[in-house]
């Protein structure tokens, strides 16, 4: 579970988990919107506070989530071929798009 849902989840103010365990409001806003990762130390306080429901590997997955390239980001909002609306692509088009999922997969 990411760290800002968790806060959420429980009625949870950012400044007040900060206090809580022993960091700036800014170091927990920084981690709950994925622009750092925070110290190993800052990882197991979190760990321990929220009782094992915020993990390292959640903080981590939040982290690569945030600095995903924009065009990572976009693909999984694409529009399969197959049901592209102007139509059934070229032979071509579709094999090569048949090999570039292949080679991504």
């Amino acid at each position: 579970m990411q760290l800002k849902s968790w806060l959420k989840a429980n009625n949870i103010k950012q400044r007040d988990f900060a206090v809580l365990i022993g960091t700036t409001d800014s170091q927990i806003s920084r981690i709950c919107c994925g622009q750092t990762v925070g110290s190993p130390k800052i990882i197991h306080l979190i760990n321990k506070a929220t009782n094992g429901q915020v993990s390292a590997c959640d903080i981590h997955a939040g982290y690569m989530e945030a600095h995903k390239p924009v065009w990572a980001r976009q693909a999984q909002h694409a529009t399969p071929i197959e049901n592209h609306p102007e139509g059934s692509p070229s032979p071509e088009i579709l094999e090569l798009a048949q090999a570039l999922a292949r080679v991504l997969a």
